[in-house]
C-alpha cells in the first residue's frame, strides 16, 4: 500500500454508517421485528472495501438472528444472503475470534459469556451502477446495529469486473447406505472411501468465469450421537 501513496486516485471514498442523524450519541439503528434496515443505495461504478458491525442484544443467537442481504446492479436475486454469524465464519453462531485476510471478528473478552464482537470483511465487492444493503431480522424481537459500509466511488471501473457471491447451505447428512460408522464415529479398514462418490460436495460450478475464495464450514453432531466429528481430506 505505501507504494501507491505518490500515486493520484481515480475514486472518491465514502462510508455509509449508522451514526445518529440527529448529532446525538447512540450511533446505531434499531431493526424491528421481521424487518430490514436498508444502507443507503451506493450509486456507482464502486467498489466496497470494507464492512464494520456489531448486534445488540448480545444473545447465544443475536448474529444468525440478523441476515446480511446484499445486491448488485438491481439483479433480481441478492448475490449475498446469509446469517451473520455464518457469512463472519463462527459457525453455528458461537462467537469466536477469527483472523484472516478478508475476514475478521474480534469478541469482547470480559463479557461472560463472550456474545459481543466486532465483524469485519475486507473482501472487495464492485458494482457498476448501485449497490444495496440490508440488515434482515429474522426474529419477533428488535435488534440493535452499529455498522460502517466503507466504499469507494469510481468515475469508471476496469473492465472484466467480477461479482462478488455469498450463500448459506445447511443440510443433515446420513451415513452412506450399509457403512454404519463405528462407536467411535470412524469406519474400519474395510470400509474406506477410496472414491470421490460418497463425498461431501461443496461446490461444483460450470460455466462461470471467476474466483473461489472459499468455505466457512461447520459441523453439528446429532444429540445423543456418540461419535464427533473427524478429519477428513479436500479434494478438487
Amino acid at each position: 500500500m505505501l507504494d501507491e501513496l505518490h500515486l493520484a486516485k481515480r475514486f472518491e471514498r465514502r462510508r455509509e454508517s449508522s451514526y445518529n442523524r440527529s448529532g446525538a450519541n447512540r450511533d446505531r439503528v434499531v431493526v424491528p421485528p421481521g424487518e430490514a434496515h436498508a444502507v443507503p443505495v451506493l450509486r456507482g461504478p464502486g467498489i466496497i472495501r470494507h464492512i464494520w458491525l456489531t448486534v445488540l442484544p448480545a444473545t447465544p443467537t443475536c448474529y444468525r438472528d440478523v441476515r446480511l442481504v446484499i445486491r448488485f446492479d438491481e439483479v433480481e436475486a441478492p448475490q449475498v444472503d446469509v446469517p451473520l454469524a455464518d457469512f463472519f465464519l463462527f459457525g453455528h453462531g458461537l462467537l469466536v475470534d477469527v483472523n484472516s485476510l478478508p475476514i475478521q471478528v474480534s469478541q469482547q473478552h470480559h463479557d461472560a459469556p463472550p456474545y459481543r464482537g466486532a465483524l469485519n470483511c475486507t473482501f472487495p465487492m464492485p458494482f457498476s451502477r448501485t449497490a444495496e444493503v440490508r440488515l434482515v431480522n429474522g426474529t419477533d424481537q428488535p435488534h440493535i446495529v452499529y455498522y460502517y459500509v466503507d466504499w469507494e466511488q469510481h468515475e469508471v471501473l476496469s473492465a472484466p469486473v467480477l461479482r462478488f457471491h455469498a450463500t448459506l447451505h445447511e443440510e443433515t447428512t446420513e451415513p452412506p447406505a450399509g457403512r454404519p460408522p463405528t462407536p467411535h464415529g470412524r469406519t474400519d479398514d474395510e470400509q474406506i472411501n477410496a472414491d470421490w462418490a460418497e463425498n461431501y460436495v461443496l461446490l461444483e460450478v460450470h460455466g462461470y468465469e471467476g474466483h473461489y475464495v472459499g468455505t466457512g464450514l461447520s459441523i453439528a453432531c446429532r444429540p445423543g450421537d456418540p461419535g464427533k466429528w473427524w478429519e477428513g481430506d479436500d479434494m478438487f
